[in-house]
């Protein structure tokens, strides 16, 4: 199977990028110091802790709250999340999408499906002035600051450290272009427990 990279970059979030625009969306969290909360792998299954389900009772209870997300494939591992997470279409155009779309004049084509196309093109290509407020109330990055927020308050108070950082500052994620990735995807994040000694996350670091 083809192994998934993740390349280390000045920020982890695409520059410019709207993260409401609806689509599939890989993410992966990290603990602090790849540390070992959540559980352990024994002959290639994840089997969870009282962290670790507290942890997927949250990560869950996150979707529920949220009616413009969903999730497809994931799992929790020892010391880190792995998810696919779709932006649903609302039908509602975002303050930065509509900057995007009013940019240049090739968008104002009358076919949808090559201005959803070159929408999703030019949030890469053009550098949007997004300020740190604005990126937080996009639709995914409050997804995850919110279930690392609330489930990392939760593993403390059972563990009894409070204030004690749980996860990594941010997290790694890919716009999903195709279905070829998408499956992909699907199946690297499904066979994870089998790859675990050879996962570039690997550790045995425990609490």
């Amino acid at each position: 199977m083809q192994r998934l990279t993740h390349k280390r970059r000045k920020s982890p979030r695409l520059n410019g990028y709207d993260y409401s625009i609806p689509g599939y969306y890989y993410v992966t969290i990290c603990t602090q110091n790849k540390s070992c909360l959540f559980g352990s792998v024994i002959e290639g299954e994840m089997l969870l802790n009282h962290l670790g389900r507290t942890v997927k009772e949250e990560w869950l209870e996150n979707v529920d709250s949220m009616d413009d997300v969903d999730l497809d494939e994931w799992i929790l591992m020892p010391n880190h999340l792995h998810g696919i997470i779709e932006v649903k279409d609302s039908g509602l155009i975002s303050p930065i999408k509509k900057s995007i779309i009013s940019l240049p004049e090739k968008m104002q084509d009358n076919d949808s499906t090559l201005k959803a196309d070159v929408i999703t093109r030019a949030s890469y290509e053009f550098s949007l002035h997004i300020d740190v407020t604005k990126r937080r109330n996009m639709v995914l990055p409050k997804f995850i600051g919110r279930f690392k927020m609330l489930s990392a308050k939760k593993v403390n108070i059972l563990r009894g450290t409070p204030g004690l950082k749980v996860w990594q500052k941010s997290y790694w994620d890919r716009v999903i272009r195709d279905e070829n990735d998408l499956n992909r995807i699907r199946r690297y994040i499904h066979d994870n427990p089998a790859w675990w000694r050879n996962d570039c996350f690997f550790s045995e670091k425990n609490l």
